[in-house]
């Protein structure tokens, strides 16, 4: 448990310097798990920007020492915390539910960030009994075949992280034809005009970046926003 979690932190954190990311922008952080760990008193991961805690759930129902895809999830919060700024009030949240633009902007980039380090399109996490398996090339729930359409707009964490996905992946599918990459989404959010103070810090502060910092291909972009 503890060295798949230090290794997945290790992947994490390569990725931002492989981005460009000075190591001096990314301090110590400190990581808790254990068997039984009850990381929030609901079991849930979690990450504490005030803090700087990352905590990994060990309890025997929902165990997140070997999901990936939640370890990068958090990590995903401490890199937003560390290099662009983030408003979410934090809160409960779901992937079918609709809540606060910032809050699911931040729950969506986490998960985003955790599909890129790992560049693949599936977030999985694994309980006693199973597992959940959502596709970000088809948002689906339960292994549904169709989209969810609880899993659109911007006020979903689902909606934000597959229309991240949608550009950054080179998968054309539906309306999908952007094989952007992560240079463009990198450079949006470590602007400080589009990601400060001075914004919301939602998906709709990203598309403003994307088109008045001039990344091109609106068409392909309206299509994937249009889905």
């Amino acid at each position: 448990g503890p060295f798949n979690i230090f290794d997945v932190l290790i992947k994490g954190r390569d990725y931002a310097i492989a981005r460009g990311v000075s190591a001096a922008l990314l301090p110590k952080l400190t990581t808790v798990w254990g068997p039984g760990y009850n990381a929030d008193n609901a079991g849930i991961s979690n990450y504490s920007r005030i803090t700087r805690l990352l905590k990994i759930g060990g309890l025997a129902a929902d165990p997140d020492e070997f999901d990936d895809n939640v370890i990068l999830h958090e990590f995903g919060h401490y890199i937003q915390h560390n290099i662009s700024f983030n408003k979410s009030p934090g809160g409960p949240h779901t992937f079918t539910g609709h809540f606060n633009i910032a809050l699911t902007w931040s729950e969506g980039w986490g998960t985003f960030y955790g599909l890129a380090v790992r560049n693949s399109k599936f977030y999985v996490d694994h309980t006693n009994i199973g597992f959940t398996s959502v596709d970000f090339e088809l948002p689906n729930f339960g292994g549904s075949l169709v989209a969810n359409p609880l899993m659109t707009g911007f006020d979903n964490e689902v909606g934000v992280c597959s229309t991240l996905w949608d550009i950054f992946d080179s998968n054309s599918d539906n309306r999908d034809r952007l094989s952007d990459g992560i240079a463009n989404i990198w450079s949006i959010i470590t602007n400080s005009t589009y990601f400060g103070a001075a914004r919301n810090c939602a998906m709709e502060d990203f598309i403003d970046g994307w088109v008045r910092l001039n990344k091109g291909q609106l068409i392909s972009l309206s299509e994937i926003l249009a889905e």
